[in-house]
């Protein structure tokens, strides 16, 4: 519809109730808390991911990264449609699909980065050993 902030007006309606309800351009305090809302939740989806997938590889990690994306989908529906109202209107189940389906993507990218380059302990001191 031509307002890109809407969405995470309807996201923060989700917390706000009716002081974000209605806000469809920029907020100043609406716009922000929905933005600061969608980072921290989906913040907290990686570190589960992080946990659950620990040293998972290949399609150990996918399937994690799987199980977990559709947690939040499941968690976002429910979220969505019993506290509906603005955001059930604005974050069709189009949306909440494709939204997370980049989460369970990136997730899979992510794990690969934070255990691409480091070496565990327990590895350097095998080596040090040998």
């Amino acid at each position: 519809m031509g307002m890109p902030a809407r969405a995470f007006n309807a996201i923060a309606a989700l917390v706000l109730g009716d002081a974000a309800r209605g806000v469809w351009g920029w907020d100043s305090r609406v716009t922000p808390f929905g933005i600061l809302l969608l980072a921290v939740v989906t913040f907290g989806w990686g570190l589960l991911h992080a946990r659950l997938a620990g040293d998972a590889r290949g399609w150990r990690a996918v399937a994690w990264a799987v199980g977990v994306a559709a947690a939040a989908w499941l968690v976002s529906v429910v979220a969505v449609t019993r506290l509906g109202g603005e955001a059930a209107r604005v974050l069709g189940p189009g949306n909440l699909i494709g939204l997370h389906l980049v989460l369970g993507v990136t997730l899979v990218v992510g794990m690969r980065f934070a255990f691409g380059g480091f070496v565990r302990d327990d590895d350097a001191a095998h080596r040090s050993d040998s």
